[in-house]
C-alpha cells in the first residue's frame, strides 16, 4: 500500500473501510513532514476525533509520547476534553515520565478487574482495567513508580521476554515486600 499524500486521499481511504481507513491515515502520518503539532487539547481532540471517526466501532486509545512528538498536552485534559466528543475514546498508552500527569489518569481509570493478556509484539499486562478508561504505562523502567501510583496496565516491548521479572515485581509490590521489587525493577531492560 502506498502511503497517501493528505486529507482529500484520508477521506477517500475512509469510506473504503474502516482498517484501511486507519492504515491509510497512519502511513499518510508516518512519511508526511506537514503534520503540524496541537496548539492545545482542543486542537488535539479534533484531530484524535477525525483518526478514531474512521474505525467508529473501534476502541481508541491515544498514544501520548511527549519526547517522540513534541505534543506535551496533558493526557488527564485530553481524556476529559476527548470523552465528551470521541464516543470510542478507551484510554492511552501513556509513554511519558510525568508522574503528575499520570496519578491523575489512573484516578480516572475506575473499577478494576484482573486480566494480562499479550500481543504479537508488544505485551500488555493489565490487571485494573474495567472503568471509563485504561491507562497503560509505556516506559517499562517506570513501572514500579506507577504501580506505587496504583497503575493497572503496562505496554512494552521487553512485557514478552521479561515477563516473568515483571510478574515477580508486581507480585512484590502486592506483598509490600519493596526491596525485592526495586532489586527486580533495576534487572527490566531500559529503552530509548
Amino acid at each position: 500500500m502506498r502511503p497517501v499524500s493528505g486529507w482529500r486521499e484520508f477521506r477517500q481511504c475512509r469510506r473504503s473501510s474502516s482498517r484501511l481507513a486507519l492504515r491509510c491515515h497512519i502511513d499518510w502520518c508516518s512519511h508526511n513532514n506537514t503534520v503540524s503539532q496541537p496548539r492545545d487539547v482542543t486542537a488535539l481532540v479534533e484531530h484524535l476525533g477525525k483518526i478514531a471517526s474512521a474505525a467508529p466501532k473501534t476502541p481508541f486509545l491515544y498514544y501520548h509520547f511527549p519526547e517522540m512528538t513534541g505534543v506535551n498536552i496533558p493526557v488527564y485534559d485530553v481524556l476529559v476534553a476527548g470523552s465528551k466528543v470521541i464516543p470510542t475514546l478507551s484510554g492511552a498508552k501513556f509513554t511519558s515520565l510525568d508522574l503528575g500527569d499520570y496519578y491523575r489518569c489512573v484516578a480516572l481509570e475506575g473499577k478494576k478487574r484482573e486480566r494480562v493478556f499479550f500481543l504479537p509484539c508488544f505485551s500488555i499486562l493489565s490487571f485494573g482495567s474495567g472503568g471509563r478508561f485504561s491507562i497503560l504505562q509505556g516506559y517499562e523502567q517506570m513501572m514500579l513508580p506507577c504501580l506505587s501510583l496504583g497503575a493497572r496496565g503496562f505496554i512494552g516491548l521487553s512485557y514478552s521476554y521479561c515477563a516473568p521479572i515483571y510478574h515477580r515485581l508486581i507480585e512484590a509490590v502486592r506483598k509490600g515486600d519493596m526491596a525485592t521489587a526495586r532489586s527486580l525493577q533495576l534487572k527490566v531492560p531500559v529503552f530509548g
